[in-house]
């Protein structure tokens, strides 16, 4: 092979598939052991305090916020059946003055942080996704749950704006959360 870099890729591969064959039918604990850990969430990702500013209604920055834009707003976590992306620093929050479930009146949900007992299009614009991103703007390979964070916790998140283009979502790449108590 003339890539020397492909040839080292294909070496390590080779070797990692001949130790795995080797390990034969482990108990899965000495499997997992085997596995790179995922990232953590960063240390200063949560504050104790909530940031300076007044934080802005998701509908707000929805309708205004540019691409790069500093930004501050307030949301509930919810907004769709799993409100986390699993193993993903993922989130979707939606605006806190959308009607929950249990506030439309309907107490047996067992889901109210999907919103499901309030007509889609009164979510239009409401919704945002919150990432934590590493240095090549990847969402970090860790669930936001490791956090402690919870489907319809009021959440007041600092980051920084996106917007696909083309795209009405509005994408957060949060710095820090502030969780509301």
């Amino acid at each position: 092979m003339r890539n020397p870099q492909l040839l080292t890729l294909v070496t390590l591969t080779v070797a990692l598939s001949a130790t795995l064959a080797l390990s034969g039918c482990g108990e899965a604990n000495e499997r997992e052991a085997e596995t790179p850990a995922s990232p953590a969430l960063p240390a200063t990702l949560f504050l104790a305090d909530a940031p300076a500013g007044e934080p802005q209604d998701i509908a707000v920055l929805a309708a205004e916020a540019v691409d790069g834009q500093e930004v501050v707003l307030q949301g509930r976590i919810g907004g769709r059946r799993e409100p986390f992306v699993a193993n993903r620093a993922v989130m979707v929050l939606t605006d806190v003055n959308a009607v929950t479930c249990h506030a439309a009146g309907d107490v047996g949900c067992s889901t109210p942080w999907d919103y499901c007992c309030v007509p889609r299009e009164q979510l239009q614009g409401k919704v945002a996704s919150v990432q934590v991103v590493d240095e090549t703007g990847q969402p970090l390979r860790t669930s936001l749950q490791a956090g402690g964070l919870e489907p319809l916790t009021q959440v007041i998140v600092q980051g920084v704006a996106r917007r696909e283009a083309g795209g009405d979502a509005l994408i957060i790449d949060a710095t820090n959360i502030y969780v509301e108590r």
